[in-house]
């Protein structure tokens, strides 16, 4: 992080590990060695009991501080339109928290536009579309993005045309920088630079927007 000049990360576990309370907790292990560094998004699994899942989620969010869920359709193989679907929504609408979706390849459960048609149902939940549909689907969630002032678009693997598209349209203050592993922060990085963006957007894109979405605390809310 520090060579890279990253200030703050959000944490949080790959769909498919065996043991995803574990990984919730290793990661509130690392935050607290990191104060104000690292901060924790919640990805119970959907594929088991629906009461586990909502614990597992309250358990991250009220015991150990995490700022968000994370539903990972693609992960899941859980599509936001499905019954099971409505399930990520319910909890973090209940627990006050931003839901961030996977978007992006894996069709037909990442499609932008599944998740701003269960969005619809959830007025006033901050909704982040993770990776803004990647490059096939950038302009459904730009579409999805025009149709709710709740969702917000993280942009790790999007083409630099297309990103430079959603920060015209929707201004930088609906978009957020992302990575998605830590290989890709600097080829993330340069894409802005690429851009040429004003020194207010490039604060608004890589710190500001994130600070307000998920409401870190220390930072602007």
């Amino acid at each position: 992080m520090d060579r890279n000049e990253i200030a703050t990360a959000l944490v949080m576990p790959q769909p498919g590990v065996a043991d995803p309370a574990a990984e919730h907790t290793r990661i509130a292990e690392y935050a607290a060695r990191h104060p104000g560094r690292l901060f924790g998004v919640a990805l119970p699994d959907l594929r088991g009991p629906a009461d586990a899942y909502a614990r597992e989620a309250e358990r991250c969010v009220r015991e150990l501080g995490f700022v968000a869920v994370k539903f990972h359709t693609a992960g899941h193989a859980v599509a936001p339109t499905s019954e099971l679907g409505r399930l990520p929504f319910d909890v973090a609408s209940r627990l006050g928290v931003p839901l961030m979706i996977h978007t992006g390849f894996q069709v037909p459960y990442a499609l932008p536009s599944l998740a701003a048609a269960r969005a619809r149902e959830y007025p006033g939940l901050r909704i982040v579309l993770a990776h803004a549909g990647m490059a096939p689907y950038a302009q459904e969630a730009l579409e999805a993005a025009r149709g709710s002032a709740d969702i917000y678009l993280e942009t790790s693997w999007l083409p630099v045309y297309a990103l430079r598209r959603l920060i015209d349209e929707l201004g930088p203050g609906r978009v957020l920088f992302g990575t998605d592993i830590p290989l890709n922060i600097a080829v993330e990085r340069a894409k802005y630079a690429a851009l040429q963006l004003t020194d207010d957007a490039l604060t608004r894109c890589f710190r500001g927007t994130a600070a307000s979405v998920f409401a870190l605390p220390g930072r602007p809310a």
